[in-house]
C-alpha cells in the first residue's frame, strides 16, 4: 500500500513540475513579447486602474486613468444616468502577467470620456482571439467604439476601414461565423418630425490588415407610420444571435412557371420568401436588400430592389397583399394562359393600352396586368 502512495504522490509531483515549467514558458514568451515596451508596477497600476478584463487565466488587460478627473452625473444625460461616475481624461491599457511586479503599456488614447458604469463591454471571441472594447458616448443614440484583439501576447488595435475607431448607435456588436461583425447607425432628418433611418453596417474581417472593411450597409427607412425599421433594430437588439441579411439579391427577370404556381396557391411569390398573412418584421429578415415604404389606400407597403411590394396592415403587419412590377416581368400573355389556362375569374381593361387576367389558385387570386402588346406588366397576389 505505501508504494502505491509513492507511486501516486511521484506521479502527481511530476504533473505540477509540468504545469510549473509550462506557466514559466508562457511568462517567458510574454516577457520577451512586451519587454522593449514602457511599463508601470502593479501597484501604480492598481492605484489608477478603472476598469479590467481577465483576458486569460494568467493575463489581465488593465484600463488606467492617466491625469484626468472622474465625475458625478448629477442628472441623465446620454453621457449616463444620475449618480453613475464618468472619467475625463486620457487613458493608458496595460497587459499584466499575473504574479509579476510591472505591467507593460500596449496603447493610450487621449481625450476620451467613458463613463465606468457602461462603456466597457463584454469580453467578446472572435476567429480564436479575446476581443476587448470600449464605447464613448457623444451624442443621444450615438457612440464611439474603440476594439483591440490579445494576439501573441499583445494587444492590437483593430482598424474600420483604416479609421481606429466604428461608429454605433447602441452598445451592441453581432458575430457571424467568425468573418463578419454587425453594428447599427440611427439618422433621425428632415427637421425632427418623425423620418428615421435605421441602418445595419456589415463589416467582414481582413486579417492580413488586422482590421474590419465595410461589406454591407442596409437602410430602413421609416415615417411617422411605417416604423418597421425601429421594430426589426429592437428586435435585433434583443436577439445576439440574430444577423440583417447583408448580400445584395441580384435583380433577375421573373418567369411564370409550374413551381412559381404552386408557391402561389401557397400564398408566396418566390421561394423561401414571406407568405400572405405573415408578419411584415419577420420578412424583412428574409429579404436581403434595401427597402422603401409608404401608404396606398389598402395599408402600408415596403417595396425591395424597386421590384418587390409587400403591402400590410398597420396595426397587426400582416401581410395582405403582393406586387412584382414590369421591370423584372417578361411573360406574354400567351405564357401565362399556356400554362396557368383561360382566365377563372372575372377581367376587366383599364383603357386602351392596359388590361387584366384574374386568376384563382386555390385561396388565392393572381391579378395580371398587361400591356398593349401582352408583355407582363404587373403580378398582383392577394386572398380571395
Amino acid at each position: 500500500m505505501k508504494k502505491i502512495y509513492l507511486v501516486a504522490y511521484a506521479t502527481l509531483l511530476m504533473f505540477l513540475l509540468a504545469a510549473c515549467t509550462e506557466q514559466q514558458k508562457e511568462q517567458q514568451e510574454f516577457i520577451e513579447v512586451n519587454e522593449a515596451k514602457a511599463t508601470k508596477t502593479v501597484v501604480e497600476i492598481e492605484e489608477s486602474k478603472l476598469f479590467t478584463w481577465a483576458v486569460t487565466d494568467m493575463v489581465d488587460a488593465v484600463v488606467v486613468k492617466d491625469g484626468g478627473e472622474i465625475v458625478k452625473h448629477k442628472k441623465d444625460s446620454f453621457r449616463g444616468l444620475k449618480g453613475e461616475e464618468s472619467y475625463e481624461g486620457n487613458v493608458q491599457l496595460f497587459l499584466v502577467y499575473r504574479g509579476m511586479k510591472e505591467g507593460y503599456l500596449q496603447d493610450e488614447v487621449k481625450g476620451i470620456q467613458l463613463n465606468l458604469s457602461q462603456a466597457f463591454m463584454d469580453q467578446a471571441q472572435f476567429s480564436q482571439y479575446p476581443i476587448l472594447s470600449w464605447t464613448e458616448a457623444t451624442a443621444e443614440n450615438h457612440h464611439i467604439l474603440t476594439m483591440w484583439r490579445f494576439l501573441n501576447n499583445e494587444l492590437q488595435r483593430i482598424g474600420f476601414d483604416g479609421e481606429q475607431y466604428v461608429e454605433l448607435a447602441h452598445q451592441e456588436l453581432h458575430w457571424k461565423d467568425d468573418q463578419y461583425l454587425q453594428t447599427n447607425l440611427i439618422e433621425q432628418y428632415d427637421n425632427g418630425k418623425y423620418d428615421v433611418k435605421w441602418q445595419f453596417l456589415t463589416w467582414e474581417w481582413d486579417e492580413e490588415t488586422a482590421s474590419f472593411k465595410k461589406v454591407y450597409h442596409r437602410v430602413f427607412q421609416d415615417t411617422a407610420l411605417n416604423r418597421l425599421g425601429q421594430m426589426l433594430t429592437d428586435q435585433w437588439l434583443e436577439d445576439d444571435g440574430l444577423i440583417v441579411p447583408f448580400k445584395e439579391q441580384e435583380e433577375t427577370p421573373y418567369l411564370l412557371e409550374a413551381e412559381n404556381i404552386e408557391l402561389m396557391k401557397a400564398g408566396a411569390i418566390e421561394k423561401n420568401g414571406p407568405k400572405i398573412g405573415d408578419s411584415m418584421l419577420d420578412a424583412m429578415f428574409q429579404m436581403p436588400a434595401n427597402s422603401t415604404g409608404g401608404m396606398t389606400d389598402e395599408g402600408l407597403y415596403v417595396t425591395f430592389m424597386n421590384s418587390y411590394t409587400y403591402v400590410y396592415e398597420p396595426k397587426t403587419y400582416e401581410i395582405k397583399k403582393m406586387f412584382l412590377n414590369s421591370r423584372i416581368l417578361e411573360d406574354s400573355l400567351a405564357d401565362v394562359r399556356g400554362l396557368i389556362g383561360e382566365t377563372t375569374a372575372d377581367s376587366f381593361d383599364f383603357d386602351a393600352t392596359l388590361f387584366t387576367e384574374v386568376y384563382r389558385l386555390g385561396d388565392y387570386q393572381l391579378t395580371l396586368i398587361f400591356s398593349e402588346n401582352q408583355k407582363g406588366y404587373t403580378l398582383e397576389l392577394q386572398k380571395n
